[in-house]
């Protein structure tokens, strides 16, 4: 009977580790969740440079169309305004597009990071499984050589 106490007071022991392993694994399991969420923002983020960028590109249609008509009116100073706003033009394009790759290359990051973390997540699980029912076994086991 006092080993079976003894026994017992050591399966307590156990669970007790076991269980903060699991809080352990659930901390991990927030902090995927949260990589996730800021995922979703960059990705939100990725969408309102879209947006922005048609924005401009409606916005530089009808800059262009402007400047055409003027350009019947005023030739001289029309091909000055079409030089300056070609320049604006690359400049907002290049700005655009370097807004867009950094976007993208930090979504590529976040996604790698995620499937990591997952990876690792799920592989440690399947481990501390194994161990559990290995462990759950060997009790079986003493139990069994204990009842008899």
């Amino acid at each position: 009977l006092s080993q079976f106490k003894l026994k017992c007071e050591e399966l307590e022991v156990e669970l007790s580790e076991k269980v903060s392993k699991l809080v352990e694994r659930q901390s991990a399991s927030d902090e995927i969740l949260q990589m996730k969420l800021t995922q979703k923002d960059s990705d939100k983020e990725l969408t309102q440079l879209k947006s922005k960028i048609k924005e401009l590109e409606v916005l530089l249609s009808a800059t262009r169309k402007q400047l055409d008509e003027q350009s019947t009116q005023h030739a001289n100073e029309s091909e000055k305004l079409r030089e300056q706003f070609e320049q604006q033009l690359k400049s907002a394009q290049e700005e655009l597009r370097t807004a867009t790759q950094s976007a993208a290359q930090q979504i590529d990051s976040l996604t790698r990071t995620l499937e990591i973390a997952k990876a690792d997540y799920l592989d440690q699980r399947l481990k501390d499984q194994e161990l559990c029912d290995s462990r759950i076994q060997s009790l079986r086991e003493e139990l069994g050589a204990a009842n008899s």
